[in-house]
């Protein structure tokens, strides 16, 4: 995880980690849910691609 850009890093440890919803991530970091939403797609791919 140490690997992903600040944004990345700070969906997934509001989403996953910390079990916010994608609303709830939202407000906490004060960008749009869709804007959560696409930032957790990239880290999902590009932690896909590290543990491969």
């Amino acid at each position: 995880m140490a690997r992903l850009s600040p944004e990345l890093r700070a969906v997934v440890q509001s989403c996953v980690l910390d079990g916010l919803t994608v609303r709830e991530a939202s407000h906490r970091l004060e960008i749009p849910e869709g804007t959560v939403k696409t930032r957790m797609r990239r880290a999902k791919a590009r932690l896909r691609e590290e543990l491969a």
